[in-house]
């Protein structure tokens, strides 16, 4: 059986499979996947065990659920699995702290 259109939200018939054109285009995550960022076993349990010793965000003492590189994977390659690197943070916290990074990054090479 065949898919049929369907009506986007801004009320516009769109083919099936197919993006609106009042959505913004989406460009492909070009990044590397996250195990070859650096993700691997050997980091899951490092993580598991700083969120077990340390159970709050640093920032805020809210349950954490992340464990943050307070110096970049991206520029300190070598200290990946130091923990005297590490510390937890919330989900608030890390978006947060990723937005400002993602927005520091831009500036510093040259984009928006």
């Amino acid at each position: 059986m065949g898919r049929f259109a369907r009506v986007c939200g801004c009320g516009r018939v769109v083919r099936p499979g197919e993006p609106c054109s009042c959505r913004p285009a989406r460009a492909p995550d070009l990044r590397p996947s996250a195990r070859q960022r650096g993700y691997d076993h050997e980091w899951e349990q490092l993580r598991a065990s700083v969120l077990a010793e340390q159970p709050r965000c640093a920032k805020c003492g809210a349950p954490a659920e992340h464990v943050d590189h307070i110096q970049p994977v991206r520029f300190r390659p070598d200290l990946r699995l130091v923990r005297s690197n590490l510390r937890p943070l919330c989900e608030r916290c890390h978006n947060a702290r990723s937005a400002r990074q993602q927005a520091e990054w831009r500036r510093r090479e040259g984009g928006v």
